[in-house]
C-alpha cells in the first residue's frame, strides 16, 4: 500500500504488505515420505510473501532437520514418545509467541493435538489450520483416526496426497479435501544421475549383475515379506541378480531373520537409511515396491523422474500414476511370485526398460514440487482472508 514518506517531505514510499507467517507442524522429521516432502516443498516455496518455521514433536525422529534451508527456524517440541504429551504446552507458547497465520499439519497425530492446542488461544491468536492427509485413512492407528476424525472440521483446507487417499477419507471430509500431488524436486532428483556411476563399485556390484532397488521404510505396510519371499523365488530360478532395500524401521529384525531362514546371503542387502537414496535408485536397472497400502508413495515418483523402470503393486495412488505395460509394470500386492515375474521380465528385457524409464520421465512432469507448493501457498491466502 501507499503510504507518505517519513524521510523525504513531499514524496510517498512503498510499504511492502507483511509476509504471511506459516507454521509447518508435523510429527516427525525423520525419513519418511511425508517428511521428505515437507523438505521439498520449504526448498520450493515462495520466500517473498511467506515467513516459514516448522515444529516437529518426536525428538528423536530428526533425520531431516539439517536438510531444511538454515533461513527456517525448525523447532523440537522435545516429546519422548507417542504418550509424552509435554509438547502441546510449548507448541502453544510457540503458537502465542510466533503470531502464525496459518498452520500447515502433516500427519494425523500432530494435526489432531495441534488442532486442540489451538482452540485455547484467544480468537485473535488463533491461526487458519491446514491439514494434509498422506495416507489410506483406515491406516491411521484407531485412537488418533478417532480424534482426527472428531477434529478435522476445525481445518480451513485439507489436501489428500491422491485420489486413493481421499477415497478412504470419511465422506463429510471428502466433501471438502482437495487431492494435490505435493510432488518431488525434479531438478535435484535428475542432477543425481551423474552421481550414480560409482554405486556398483561403492558397494561391491559387479558391471554386468542386475541391480534391483527398492526404497522404503521396513514396515508391515510395506510388504518387505513379500519382497524377500520374490527375491528367494528369483534366485531358485538361477538368477544372478542383487537387490538392495534403503529404508529402516520397526521390522528390520524380524525382516533379517527372515532373511536368513530363506538363506538369502547378498542376493538381498539392507542398507538402512541412507541420504543418498537417489544416486543409488539412480544406478539401478529396476526400481521394485511391494507395498499392500500406499498414499502416493515419494520414491515412486522420485524413480519415474530418474528414468528407472518400475514395478509396484496396485495399490493406493500408484495406479494414479503407473498404467501397466505403458510406464512401469503393476502387479497385485502381496503376491510375490508375480512380483517376481514381473521383476525377471524387465531384467531380461533391456528394450522394454529402456521404453519404461523414457516413459516414466515423461509422467514425472506432473510432480513438479514448485507447480504443487505454489498452489499450497494459494490456499493459505485464501483462508487468511476469510
Amino acid at each position: 500500500m501507499w503510504v507518505a514518506g517519513a524521510e523525504t517531505p513531499g514524496r510517498e514510499a512503498i510499504v511492502p504488505p507483511m509476509a504471511v507467517r506459516v507454521l509447518v507442524l508435523t510429527k516427525s522429521l525423520g525419513l519418511g515420505g511425508a517428511e521428505r516432502l515437507i523438505v521439498t516443498s520449504l526448498a520450493t516455496r515462495n520466500r517473498t510473501d511467506f515467513e516459514y518455521e516448522v515444529a516437529y514433536v518426536l525428538s528423536s525422529e530428526n533425520a531431516l532437520v539439517g536438510d531444511i534451508d538454515a533461513d527456517v527456524p525448525v523447532h523440537d517440541l522435545g516429546s519422548r514418545g507417542n504418550w509424552d504429551l509435554s509438547w502441546l504446552g510449548r507448541l502453544r507458547k510457540l503458537l502465542v509467541e510466533g503470531d502464525f497465520a496459518v498452520v500447515h499439519a502433516h500427519l494425523p497425530y500432530a494435526a489432531s493435538f495441534g488442532r486442540l492446542v489451538a482452540l485455547t488461544l484467544k480468537p485473535r491468536l488463533r491461526p487458519r489450520l491446514v491439514f494434509t492427509q498422506h495416507w489410506d485413512w483406515s491406516q491411521i492407528p484407531t485412537p488418533v483416526r478417532v480424534l482426527n476424525g472428531l477434529t478435522i472440521g476445525l481445518d480451513a483446507a485439507v489436501f489428500a496426497v491422491s485420489r486413493s487417499t481421499l477415497e478412504s477419507m470419511p465422506a463429510p471430509v471428502r466433501k471438502r479435501t482437495e487431492v494435490l500431488v505435493h510432488g518431488v524436486d525434479l531438478e535435484a532428483v535428475r542432477s543425481s544421475r551423474a552421481s550414480a556411476s560409482g554405486v556398483r563399485e561403492e558397494l561391491g556390484i559387479g558391471p554386468g549383475r542386475p541391480l534391483v532397488v527398492t526404497v522404503a521404510n521396513l514396515r508391515a505396510e510395506k510388504a518387505y515379506d513379500v519382497l524377500l519371499e520374490a527375491t528367494s523365488c528369483l534366485v531358485r530360478r538361477g538368477l544372478d541378480l542383487q537387490v538392495i532395500a534403503v529404508g529402516g524401521g520397526p521390522q528390520e529384525e524380524t525382516l533379517r531373520q527372515r532373511h536368513r531362514q530363506l538363506g538369502l546371503g547378498e542376493s538381498f542387502r539392507f542398507l538402512g537409511s541412507r541420504e543418498d537414496a537417489w544416486r543409488i535408485m539412480a544406478a539401478a536397472d529396476v526400481f521394485v515396491l511391494a507395498s499392500r497400502a500406499e498414499g502416493l508413495p515419494v520414491a515412486l515418483m522420485e524413480a519415474l523422474a530418474l528414468g528407472v523402470p518400475v514395478v509396484a503393486t496396485a495399490v493406493g495412488g500408484v495406479p494414479d500414476v503407473i498404467e501397466d505395460g505403458v510406464n512401469g509394470r503393476l502387479v497385485p500386492p502381496d503376491q510375490a511370485r508375480r512380483l517376481a515375474d514381473a521383476v525377471a521380465g524387465l531384467l531380461g528385457d533391456p528394450g522394454t526398460r529402456q521404453r519404461l524409464g523414457r516413459a516414466g520421465v515423461a509422467t514425472s512432469s506432473r510432480f513438479d514440487a514448485r507447480l504443487a507448493t505454489a498452489t499450497i501457498e494459494d490456499r493459505y491466502l485464501a483462508v487468511v482472508r476469510r
